[in-house]
């Protein structure tokens, strides 16, 4: 029965068509659910970039120790 199904020499052009589109959206079908499950699995890990802010809140205050009335150093 498989041997029947494999041999492709009594096909007529409709149905080697048929099973080429068929064999198409099989393949599209798999790749697009591998790249779904990879987007689900990138999304679902939890996130390892903390960023440091710590410097630049530093900096930033240090800058604005100087001059706290918004004149800078002149009073």
């Amino acid at each position: 029965m498989l041997n029947d199904l494999i041999e492709a020499s009594g096909w007529s052009n409709g149905q080697f068509l048929a099973i080429s589109i068929m064999a198409f959206v099989v393949l599209a079908l798999m790749a697009v659910v591998f790249r779904m499950l990879r987007i689900f699995r990138m999304a679902s890990r939890k996130s390892r970039y903390q960023p440091n802010l710590r410097p630049l809140r530093r900096l930033r205050t240090s800058h604005e120790q100087g001059g706290r009335n918004g004149a800078g150093d002149k009073e």
